[in-house]
C-alpha cells in the first residue's frame, strides 16, 4: 500500500531513508535513496538480521513484547503475538507476557470488539477503514484460530477487557502455565520467545543449520549462537520447561 501510494505522487520525487534498529533503538543500518531499491534493500537486511527459520509449528509459544515500550498498551503488545503466531499450530497455545501500563492504547480500538466476528468487522472495514480497526480484526482473527492466554495489568484498567478483546486472562503466572503445559500432546513442540517484537520465526522445510539445532531435546539455560537472532528464540523440552514468576 505505501509503494502504491508513492506511485500516486510520482517515485522519481522521492529520495527515502530508511533505518535498521536494534532491541536497543540503536540504529544499525541506514539505506538511502530510490524508494523502492532502498527499501527492499532494507527489507533483505531486516530478513537477514531478525528472521529466524524453524522445522516446525509449536503446540506451544511464551513470548514476551519485551518490556517498555514495546509492551506499554496491548496495541503495541499485538505485534508480538503478531510475529509469534506464524509459528504456532492451529489451535495451539500462547502465552503472552505483557504490562500494557496504558491499558488498551485506544478506545477507538476497543470499540472495534463490538462486532461479534471477524467477517462483521471486515464489512464496516470496508465502508470506513480505520488502522485500529484493522488492528482489531487482525487480532481476533488470531484469537478465534489459537488459545491466547494474556498476563498483563489490563484487568487493573477495566474489569472484564482481556475477555472483551477475545483472550484468555492469566492472573498466576506459574500456576496457569503449569496447567497448560499438561494440557500439551506428548512430546509437544515448545518455543520461548523474550522478545517478540524484534523476532520474525518462520516455518522452513528447508532447515538450516539454526533450526536443525532446534530439533533437538534443549534447555533454555543453554547457549544457541546458531538460533539466536535480535528477538532471540529457545525450543524447549516440555519437561524443562521452567518459569519463574
Amino acid at each position: 500500500d505505501m509503494i502504491e501510494a508513492t506511485r500516486l505522487v510520482g517515485v522519481n520525487r522521492i529520495f527515502s531513508i530508511n533505518l535498521i534498529i536494534n532491541s536497543k533503538d540503536e540504529v544499525i543500518k541506514i539505506f538511502c535513496g530510490d524508494i523502492i531499491k532502498a527499501h527492499r534493500k532494507s527489507c533483505d537486511y531486516l530478513d537477514k538480521t531478525y528472521r529466524v527459520r524453524v522445522k516446525s509449528k509449536a503446540d506451544l509459544i511464551i513470548v514476551s513484547a519485551g518490556g517498555y515500550p514495546t509492551d506499554v498498551n496491548f496495541i503495541q503488545t499485538h505485534k508480538s503475538i503478531e510475529n509469534a503466531s506464524y509459528t504456532l499450530k492451529d489451535r495451539g497455545k500462547m502465552v503472552v507476557v505483557a504490562e500494557c501500563k496504558d491499558g488498551i492504547g485506544s478506545d477507538v480500538f476497543l470499540k472495534w470488539f463490538d462486532y461479534k466476528s471477524p467477517q462483521e468487522m471486515e464489512s464496516a472495514l470496508r465502508k470506513e477503514f480505520t488502522v485500529y480497526g484493522n488492528t482489531a480484526m487482525c487480532s481476533l482473527i488470531k484469537a478465534r484460530r489459537f488459545d491466547i492466554y494474556l498476563y498483563s495489568t489490563l484487568e487493573s484498567h477495566f474489569s472484564g477487557i482481556v475477555r472483551k478483546i477475545a483472550l484468555i486472562p492469566v492472573k498466576n503466572l506459574q500456576g496457569d502455565l503449569q496447567r497448560i503445559i499438561k494440557g500439551l500432546p506428548e512430546n509437544p513442540v515448545v518455543y520461548i520467545i523474550p522478545k517478540g517484537y524484534s523476532l520474525l520465526p518462520t516455518v522452513s522445510p528447508a532447515s538450516s543449520r539454526s533450526a536443525r539445532r532446534a530439533k533437538t531435546e534443549t534447555s533454555s539455560t543453554k547457549d544457541y549462537s546458531g538460533v539466536q537472532r535480535e528477538g532471540l528464540l529457545f525450543p524447549v523440552a516440555y519437561s524443562q520447561v521452567v518459569w519463574n514468576a
